[in-house]
Order: C-alpha cells, then structure tokens, then sequence
C-alpha cells in the first residue's frame, strides 16, 4: 500500500525499489569538500594498489584449505540467490563440485585477477520485517540474499585481513568482536563507581541512522588503506568488489537496481569494514582527550568544596578524569554507541566532535526519545534542590537546526532496559515481560497437546528461558531476582502441566526435569561469566575494568562475588589454584546450583498432599522426558506423555463431591461415583470403570500379596519408560486425563 489506496503489482514492485534506493541514499547535507578528498583519495590508493608492490604476504593465491575453512564456518540458509544455487550445493561436500569452486576462486581472487564476475555481483532483495504495518514497504529492512560465489569470494578476502583490522581498532569497541554482554559490563562498572564516588556521569546512548547503507564506498576503502593498511591486490579486490552491486527484485513482478553506496546488508564487509570507519571517530574523540577516565577518586577534602560551586566542580573532575590512568572515549557496540563525560562540558564537546565527524562521513543520529538520549547517574547534587543543568546538543551544520537531547532515566540498550541509577530490577522485569510473550504461544502449544511433552521442553530450554536470560549475568545481582526467577519457573512450568495456582509447583518441576531453580540457573551465569573474564588476559580492557572494579561496593564485580560467597561456591581463580579448568569449572558450577536447588524443592514436595506421596516414588527429579525422548513410542503415544506427568503430579482432579471440587475427606470417584478416600489409588487398581487397564497392567503389580492399592499405584506411576507396558500406562493416563477434563467440562455447562 502507499497513502491508503493499494498498489497494482507493477507500482508494488517499484515501491520496493524505490525503498531499496532511499536506503541506500546518503543523508543530505554533507560535506561536499571532503567527499570530493575522498574520492581523489579513492583514485590515489587504487592507482597504487594496483602497481606498487604489496607491503604484505597477503597477496598470494587462494589457497583450497580457505575454501574448505570459509564453508565449515557457514550456518544453513534457505535464501535462494539470483543464480539459483543455494548454499546447501556448496556444503553438500562433493569433490569436484569443490574444486570447481576453488578454481574459480583462484582466478578472481588476490593471487589472480583481483576481479569480481558480473554474475557475483547480483543479489536478491530479502525483506525482513521491523516494525510498523506490513504493508508498507518502510516498515522491513532490505536484506541482500548474494549469489554465494561472491559471498565466497567476500569472506576469503576479509578472513586473510580479519586479525589486522581487529588488532588496529580501538578496545572500546565491541560490535562483531564480542557479544553484548562485555559492553554491559564496561558501562555498568564505569557508572558503579560514578555512584559509588556520589559524582555524576554523563552519557548519551546513541543510534545512527541506516548505519550500513548510509557508508560511502569509497570513504571505506580509504579508510581501510590508512588505517590498517589494507594494500596490493587485496586492496584492488576489495575495490571493486565495492564498485557496485546488482539487486534483483522479485516481489510482485522482476526487477533489477543497481546499488553503488552504502554496506550491504547480508555479507561480511559490514562486520569487517564498519568498526574501522567507526575507529576514526574514537581515535578523533581520543586526540581531543575527551571520553572518561577509570580509575580515579575525589580527595575527600575537595568534596565540600566541590558541591559549593558547580563549576569548581565541572573544572576539578575533568582534571582528575585527565590524570586517570585508563580512558575510554566512548562504548560501541556495532552503531549503537554510548558517550561518556564527567561533566556536561566534557559531554558536549565530544556530541560536537561526533556532529562534525557525522558530517563528513555521511552519517546521522535519530534524534528521538526512544533512539539518542542523555542520561545522567545519580549524584550529590541530583535532588530537587540542585536541577539538572540543560540537556546536551546535538549540533547541525551546514544550515541544519541544533537539537536538544532529552534526558531520560532509563533507556533500553543492546537488548536491556539501563537504569540511571543502575536499578536491575527494572531490566530484569523488562526481560520478563518480553518472555511472557515467547512462553504464552508454547503453553498454548502444550495445552492443546499440539506437540509431545519432551519436545515442548526442548523448544522452551532454546527458545524461551534464552529470552529471558538475556543480560542474566549481570541481572543477577538485582535484590529480587531469585524471587523473580523462582516464582517464574515454577509458574511456567505448573502452566505447562496446566495446573491451578494452588496446586503444588515443585512436582511440576519435578515432571519437566527442571532440576535447578531459577535462580540458581541465573547465580550458574553469574560464576561462568566471571570465570570468562578472568580467563581474559589481564591487559584486555573488559578484564582489566572488571578486575579494579571489585574495589568499588556498588559494582557487579563485587556484588557477583559477595553473591558467590554467600553459596559457597568457589571463584575461577580459587577453582585454577586447585588446578582445575574452565570445561570443568562449569561441570563445578552447574553440579553445585543443582545441589543448592535440591533443599527447596525436596520441602515443597514433601508439601504435596495427594497419595501416594509424590517422594515415595519419585524422590529427586523425573528423567521422564529425557528418556522418552529416544523411546520408540509412537505420536500419539508421546502425546500421552503430558497426562501421564499430570496424573504423576497430582493435577487431574479425579474425584469431587456432588459435583464440586472438595477438600473433603470422603469424596466421590468421577468414573465410577464411589466413596473414596484416596482417589488415584482408587482409580489405578479398583476403579471398574478401568478393569480392562487394571488386566494389562497386572504385571506391574507389587509381587507380594496382597499389595494395598498404594503400592499398585505407586508401581503403576514410577514404571520405566524401557518396560515393555509404558505403553499401557501412557494410554491409561491419557484415557483418564481425557474422562477427567470431559467430566469437568459437562459439570461447568450444567
């Protein structure tokens, strides 16, 4: 659609282009005098790269081991390329399909002619949707699915320079390097000890506009030749590669744009290339000393001093910052950065440097309360009586309008709410409710017994817990999160089983295999993580700021430690001294949170009032799932799983009175209408509504005579999935679990 009137299929697909080409069109205005240093630039280095001889040994053929490394690194794809063949022919392994390519490879590659086939160039337009009504072609972002020959080809040449671009970009940046997690870290300790000190630190937490498709080529590739010295035949590769792409368009009709800006979005260029153009920035921020020192403290005899006059204060910590000895210019992580101050003077001029430097590189912020705000931490100063001085300002040039940043107190960054004031518990409840989402379309999978048990189990331990545990590392140390994590887990999983909120959650627990609380999952994240930075050589800058940080009480360093502390579980570095590894530390961790889970769940359990006592035939937590997983059981048989769990725990009601449900001692059998005090019994072994099932399972009865009706019910609920009548007992609990729901069902409609 475009406006409200829907487009044929030919407007359709010029639509599609048309948001294809203003994705990759510059943002206007930019400086138009740089642009044209660059490009003589451009013709300067591919002059050179193409007759001078190579500074390096990177220049020589590609070689078949490459090849073969490049593939075994691939992940699946069912994009379909122009050319029609699909990544699967290239991993299906065949000799000479493999030397073909390599062959072809060899030709165009650094060692040959340097030089990218038209038929590589092509692409197809993959639109993945972002947010917005989906009909609208703005509301996706513009994927490209490239003919793999050149995708090949891409990531051969970006594998051979891949630890020399690493290697010059600054530490502070962690997009395509590192996961999230060490930019959390960094930010979260920097601003623990702006609390801890009770001094301010400033920050804006930024976005960049179309950051891909806003680069200019042939500002990349010069900035890939001054600053790690990309050169020779590579660089030649490299450029034209660049040079242009073509993109066909299949979506309601056929079409083809050819693309000759920006990164494209769906190879290995933007993770290679976008960090050292990003690098430019940090190193201008750097040279001007702006950015934030670590490491530093207040003389306590300033402090008095300092809250009297606001600009003795500004003046003091920027020169204590300066003397520090670490400094971070700023936290990237791909193009979402953070800029740091110690004073709203020291923010400012590094928004300035960012706004010339976005000029001249054709780049630009969202400027809105939900993309690029201020955030300042809580200080002595930050009361109602002292008021936040103005925001900071994003400065326009070249006749564009100056604007203001808001300031916000928490902003979701890289996948977490962050607090000013570093509350988790805010973040925490935000992955929650994110989860909630995730997990609401499983239970409704498994309460329609759409899907067997185990596997619903599966999808939730890879799919949905991951969800939430986004960040759990660090969310760990909130002051409700075991009660979070606990009532969570327990609640998911009685909703899974579909019992009532009164009912007892650790026999569900127990049925899903979930044998670690919550919790303790999380405190199991927090010991891994830090056993992962003290692993990290100590010159590292994530490992050395994690390191300093237990010095400061507000921190996650010496949180998490206090909090490993009060389990008694062993800190990695206790854990070496003893001479143990990292594989078995984590075997370490994951038995120790299993062991503190045990406690807990073994009193609620013993809190189940239904007979037999769920301990008396299931004294730990139930491998059931795990071992039906490789039974050979058919469908509908493993649909069954569910029922049987439910009559193991407790959660088929199976008896009432008058037709109600009762807590009365004598109720009355749903099947069969009898008095009884004990209904599972009952229904295992005497009911006769089910003697034909009483006949088959008549094996499984206890050997000793006469074996009450407990014990036939616990023989009945504790037998293996290898015997021979599982079978059996899952079609009982279904045929029951079916009658039960059904009684109910008829008894509400009366």
């Amino acid at each position: 659609m475009k406006g409200c009137s829907i487009l044929t299929e030919v407007e359709s697909n010029r639509e599609w282009a048309s948001a294809l080409s203003a994705q990759c069109a510059w943002e206007s205005p930019y400086d138009r005098a740089f642009h044209a240093a660059t490009l003589a630039r451009f013709r300067q280095v591919c002059s050179a790269a193409g007759a001078a001889l190579p500074q390096d040994h990177l220049d020589h053929a590609v070689t078949e081991r490459e090849v073969v490394d490049v593939k075994n690194n691939w992940s699946t794809s069912k994009g379909m390329p122009p050319d029609l063949l699909p990544r699967a022919i290239f991993q299906a392994n065949s000799a000479g399909w493999n030397l073909t390519v390599w062959s072809l490879q060899r030709w165009a590659g650094p060692g040959g002619a340097a030089y990218r086939p038209s038929l590589w160039r092509k692409a197809a337009l993959c639109p993945v949707h972002k947010n917005g009504p989906a009909n609208l072609a703005a509301s996706f972002r513009l994927i490209f699915v490239k003919v793999q020959m050149g995708l090949l080809q891409e990531a051969l040449l970006t594998q051979r320079w891949l630890s020399r671009t690493r290697s010059h970009v600054q530490p502070c940046q962690s997009g395509f390097v590192r996961g999230v997690e060490d930019a959390h870290l960094l930010l979260h300790e920097i601003s623990a000890e702006a609390i801890a000190q009770q001094r301010a630190l400033w920050m804006v937490m930024g976005d960049f506009r179309k950051a891909f498709p806003s680069v200019c080529r042939e500002d990349l590739v010069c900035t890939l030749a001054d600053g790690p010295h990309i050169n020779g035949q590579c660089l030649k590769l490299l450029a034209n590669i660049l040079e242009r792409d073509s993109v066909v368009i299949w979506h309601s009709g056929y079409s083809e744009v050819t693309v000759n800006q920006g990164i494209p979005e769906g190879g290995t260029l933007g993770p290679f290339g976008y960090p050292v153009l990003l690098d430019t920035l940090v190193r201008e921020l750097l040279a001007h000393n702006c950015g934030l020192g670590v490491g530093w403290v207040i003389p306590d005899i300033w402090k008095g001093l300092l809250d009297e006059s606001p600009n003795l204060e500004a003046s003091a910590l920027q020169a204590l910052s300066d003397m520090a000895p670490l400094r971070i210019a700023a936290i990237l992580h791909a193009d979402d950065p953070v800029l740091l101050g110690c004073c709203r003077w020291s923010l400012q001029k590094s928004l300035d440097i960012l706004a010339n430097w976005a000029f001249k590189h054709k780049a630009s912020f969202h400027v809105t309360e939900k993309k690029t705000v201020a955030m300042v931490t809580p200080s002595s100063t930050g009361d109602s009586s002292h008021p936040l001085p103005a925001a900071p300002i994003l400065k326009g040039i070249a006749g564009q309008e100056d604007r203001a940043l808001a300031f916000k107190t928490g902003h979701k960054w890289l996948g977490l709410y962050w607090s000013a004031s570093l509350d988790l518990s805010v973040a925490l409840r935000t992955r929650l409710a994110i989860a909630q989402k995730a997990f609401a379309l499983l239970a409704g999978l498994a309460q329609r017994d759409a899907l067997p048990l185990h596997l619903v189990s599966s999808i939730f331990w890879s799919k949905v817990f991951p969800s939430l545990c986004v960040g759990s590392w660090l969310l760990g140390i909130a002051p409700d999160a075991q009660h979070i994590m606990d009532s969570t887990l327990k609640s998911w999983a009685k909703q899974l089983l579909g019992a009532s909120e009164w009912q007892n959650a650790a026999t569900a627990v127990s049925e899903l295999g979930w044998d670690t609380s919550g919790f303790f999952i999380v405190v199991s994240h927090v010991a891994l993580r830090r056993a992962k930075l003290w692993s990290m050589p100590a010159e590292d800058l994530y490992a050395s700021v994690f390191r300093c940080s237990h010095a400061w009480p507000t921190s996650w360093a010496q949180k998490s430690q206090a909090l490993l502390e009060a389990y008694s579980i062993l800190d990695f570095p206790n854990w070496t001294y003893q001479g143990g590894t990292l594989e078995k530390y984590q075997l370490y961790v994951r038995n120790r949170c299993r062991e503190l889970s045990l406690p807990a769940w073994k009193a609620e359990a013993e809190r189940s009032t239904k007979v037999p006592p769920y301990l008396s035939f299931q004294p730990c937590h139930s491998t059931l799932l795990q071992l039906v997983a490789s039974a050979p059981l058919g469908w509908e048989d493993r649909q069954s799983i569910r029922s049987l769990c439910r009559l193991r725990a407790g959660f088929c009601r199976i008896t009432h009175r008058d037709g109600r449900p009762s807590r009365a001692r004598l109720q009355q059998c749903i099947l069969c209408n009898r008095g009884v005090r004990s209904g599972l019994p009952h229904l295992l072994s005497e009911c006769p509504a089910l003697r034909h099932w009483h006949d088959l399972l008549s094996d499984l009865k206890p050997q000793q005579e006469p074996a009450s009706a407990a014990e036939t019910a616990r023989a009945i609920l504790s037998c293996p999935p290898r015997s021979s009548t599982f079978v059996c007992v899952l079609r009982l609990a279904a045929d029951i679990d079916e009658k039960v729901q059904q009684f109910w069902r008829d008894e509400a409609s009366r």
